[in-house]
């Protein structure tokens, strides 16, 4: 968000719902990438090869790798009620 911008938000009208059953799964043999921005393939074949990094093998480490994936949605109850302002000079 620009530094000359302005958002209101009407917080009584924001309206969320979550999915009834979660999904976990637990591994310990398993490499990950640990990057959220733009994860990638732990490798690529290419000229030059491409390697993920940081990536993480849960086997060598004796670490445990737990994901949850939770259905989730949100919305504004109705139209008006979020409001921005451009340019705004403080």
């Amino acid at each position: 968000m620009p530094a000359a911008q302005l958002i209101a938000v009407d917080p009584q009208g924001f309206a969320s719902a979550f999915g009834p059953d979660p999904e976990i799964e637990v591994a310990n043999q398993m490499t990950i990438h640990l990057e959220s921005t733009a994860p990638a393939d732990i490798g690529t074949v290419g000229t030059p090869n491409v390697v993920a990094a940081p990536a993480k093998s849960m086997f060598q480490t004796q670490s445990t790798a737990i994901r949850l994936i939770l259905p989730a949605a949100w919305a504004m109850r109705a139209p008006g009620l979020v409001q921005t302002i451009t340019a705004v000079t403080w």
